[in-house]
């Protein structure tokens, strides 16, 4: 079940629909605390994904997700527990998620600007997923996947083959610790993210931080089990990526201390064009 909130409520809450106009070099992100299992995207593009049990709470930066200053996209997909049959009827006690502005990624400090609100009551459904607009303008111009190929005009067969050939490919070169070869196809979402979050040297650190990560993943890199992932496709049909149920990436690798996932979203910059990292 799928339900545009701003539409459902629009003749009783014409205000549900604000323009916010970017303030020089500040962040946006998604504040929120949810007590069910749930999936958040921006521009149909994922933010996070959780399929656990109990509650799950944290801050996202959603610049890199905000490629044009116009209407903007914020969508809550809500599933009923393990082991239930239907969503809790009063899950909105539980449900907690904003739109915030912050200097910093880190959201040490940040305004509220819109709490995102559902229904009271949410009855004898297993799923359903509320959207919200917002006219957000931003003060840069990401290219993005804006111009790119709609896949799902494109063979589904032929679409799932090439990408598993793409993932096996970044496969063998994190398994071979090839920092170089990685950083050249990752270069375009490291340049656009860069540039969403004002050359951040909070993100300057994370990319410099991938050095020692591949290296560290040289020859711990986890065989792809194709069979454990599904194709998604994201972007209102631009975007296609491979996750499990948890919304985890196929490669990653396991050190005696941690967990490491490297997760990547495709895009085919124009016709005939072959699969690239934009995310």
């Amino acid at each position: 079940m799928s339900v545009c909130f701003n539409c459902q409520k629009k003749e009783k809450n014409s205000n549900e629909i604000k323009k916010y106009k970017m303030e020089k070099n500040f962040i946006y992100g998604i504040d929120f605390n949810i007590a069910t299992p749930f999936e958040i995207l921006v521009n149909d593009a994922p933010v996070i994904k959780y399929n656990e049990e109990g509650s799950m709470s944290g801050f996202y930066p959603i610049n890199e997700l905000l490629i044009n200053n116009k209407d903007q996209e914020i969508s809550v997909r809500l599933y009923s527990e393990i082991g239930k049959e239907f969503i809790a009827e009063d899950i909105s006690k539980y449900f907690s998620l904003k739109l915030v502005l912050s200097k910093d990624v880190n959201f040490e400090h940040f305004k509220e600007i819109q709490n995102i609100k559902i229904p009271e009551i949410i009855k004898n459904t297993p799923y359903i997923e509320y959207k919200y607009h917002f006219n957000i303008e931003v003060p840069y111009q990401l290219e993005g996947w804006i111009n790119s190929v709609d896949l799902t005009k494109e063979n589904k067969e032929a679409l799932l083959k090439e990408v598993k050939m793409y993932y096996q490919k970044i496969y063998g070169i994190l398994n071979k610790g090839d920092y170089s070869h990685y950083s050249k196809i990752i270069s375009k979402r490291n340049h656009e993210v860069l540039v969403a979050y004002y050359d951040s040297e909070i993100i300057k650190k994370e990319q410099d931080e991938l050095l020692e990560r591949i290296t560290t993943a040289q020859g711990k890199m986890k065989p792809i089990d194709f069979n454990k992932y599904n194709l998604k496709i994201y972007g209102n049909g631009r975007l296609v990526t491979l996750e499990d149920e948890k919304g985890d990436s196929p490669l990653f690798c396991i050190t005696e201390e941690y967990e490491d996932y490297f997760g990547i979203i495709l895009y085919r910059p124009a016709l005939g064009a072959p699969l690239e990292v934009i995310r």
